[in-house]
């Protein structure tokens, strides 16, 4: 495929196609008390530019930070997301420099359809602030650390192409001159030498032709009957911002394809543009065990001076204020609890009789003033979860699984019939089977959940746990209790 470079630049520059982009920094601390607090950063949008024949430019725009105290039920099982604070970045960008003859475009089907930047070779950084500066500054250290490990840049989630042919691809970038920018296609890696230099004959296109390509009979049978492959407009999608270029037709008899720029709407929305209010508060969802320390309240992004701060909701907390500052203080342990010893679960389970109340509950914190407002979700938990929440991809949704450590140690997962979902706070919604789905009109960033084993009648076996959508894609809630 043959695009001419300033074309290819002005395409993956243009504020119309933001959308498409599900790149995330993820990194992991572990702290104090086997707590983990993972930070993914993200980005609005990425650039794939190209600045000559030796190097090819990637620049990202970070967009905000999601910070999150994770911990595993007695360090077994899967990380529970026990506290998140959204956290807004200043519009700075890292711009990431490649050399062409050792990174290339890299197509997965098997990945969840992911299209991806790679290289092999050494990376070099720079980082502007503000965004638009034409002087770099310091290069934040966690980005050389994070992408020296990673060599990668994911772009977007693709739809799966048809021809069999086209499901796992490396594309080479290569320029013989300052004009044209030359994308090669491959099933298994390549001598870039091999590729440089080529250059690509083609008819004359229309005037309105951003893209072309050729397609050669001998791999694409539809070409040698004069007709365009049956994944045209796809392969433009690897090469140019997913969904801005679509084809106008072509011709024969080796197919050469010719595409137009595309629709103004992104063509696989991410949910970066949608990050949630101006007003936030720190931390903006947590779970604390009853007689916890307090907790300080803070803002993040745009503050609000002289705010009032309130509480409501069942869980027993307040509001104390030291000095200048505002803290949420959770209720008190409950007396007299008692626990199944020994028990099934690896967990002593506390028994209902001893605590007939509903074992984890909610408050809403609010801080308002100057006409706008901002709300945080926390939950005491009154007695120990004893379970815990698996998160799984069915197709494009997340399903929930609730499991335990029996005695012996052996992981127990519950049939989905065996489990009771409870909304604490948020406006999700969980299915019989355990698929959660945030509700589509006016959704809450995240939603903190609890599952109760049903089985039996006079012990709380239940999970706690913050599900973090629709702030966060599927993918990358999967990747936060994998980190």
């Amino acid at each position: 495929m043959l695009a001419e470079l300033s074309t290819a630049n002005m395409l993956w520059r243009d504020a119309n196609h933001d959308g498409f982009l599900i790149e995330s920094m993820v990194t992991a601390t572990p702290m104090p008390g086997g707590v983990i607090e993972t930070t993914m950063r993200k980005f609005s949008r990425i650039e794939i530019i190209g600045t000559g024949i030796v190097y090819t430019e990637v620049s990202l725009y970070p967009a905000y930070d999601v910070v999150t105290d994770t911990k595993k039920l007695g360090n077994m099982g899967d990380e529970q997301i026990l506290r998140l604070t959204q956290v807004p970045l200043p519009a700075g960008r890292l711009r990431v420099s490649l050399r062409l003859d050792s990174s290339y475009l890299r197509y997965r089907a098997h990945d969840q359809s992911v299209l991806s930047f790679e290289w092999a070779g050494e990376a070099y950084y720079a980082y502007y602030y503000p965004k638009d500066s034409r002087t770099p500054t310091t290069v934040p250290a966690e980005y050389e650390d994070y992408y020296d490990r990673q060599k990668k840049i994911e772009i977007a989630m693709m739809p799966r192409a048809v021809d069999s042919q086209l499901q796992d691809l490396y594309i080479y970038i290569s320029m013989d001159n300052l004009r044209d920018r030359l994308f090669y296609f491959a099933q298994r890696p390549q001598a870039y030498q091999s590729l440089a230099g080529q250059t690509l004959q083609a008819p004359t296109p229309e005037a309105q032709t951003v893209l072309l390509g050729v397609f050669s009979p001998t791999y694409f049978p539809e070409a040698a009957a004069g007709r365009p492959p049956a994944d045209n407009a796809w392969v433009s999608h690897l090469v140019t911002p997913p969904g801005s270029c679509v084809p106008i037709g072509g011709t024969g008899p080796e197919w050469v394809s010719f595409y137009r720029r595309g629709p103004k709407t992104p063509w696989n929305p991410s949910t970066v543009a949608s990050a949630g209010e101006v007003h936030k508060i720190a931390p903006q969802a947590r779970i604390f065990p009853a007689g916890e320390r307090k907790q300080q309240l803070a803002f993040v992004g745009a503050p609000l001076p002289g705010a009032a701060w309130s509480v409501a909701g069942d869980a027993g907390g307040r509001i104390v204020k030291e000095g200048s500052d505002h803290f949420y203080e959770p209720a008190t342990k409950p007396p007299g609890v008692m626990f199944s010893e020994p028990g099934e679960t690896l967990i002593p389970a506390a028994l209902i009789s001893s605590y007939p109340l509903l074992p984890a509950r909610a408050d809403v914190v609010t801080a308002a003033g100057g006409g706008a407002q901002a709300s945080a979700l926390f939950v005491t938990t009154f007695v120990g979860p004893t379970n815990f929440v698996r998160f799984h991809a069915e197709g494009a949704a997340l399903r929930l699984s609730c499991c335990y450590y029996n005695i012996d140690q052996e992981e127990v997962v519950l049939k989905p019939e065996d489990v009771k979902w409870f909304i604490l706070a948020g406006n999700g919604e969980v299915s019989a089977q355990g698929i959660f789905t945030p509700l589509p009109a006016a959704p809450s960033p995240v939603t903190i959940l609890m599952a109760q084993d049903i089985r039996v009648d006079w012990e709380w076996r239940f999970a706690v746990t913050i599900i973090p959508m629709p702030l966060l894609s599927l993918r990358d809630v999967l990747r936060l209790q994998q980190a």
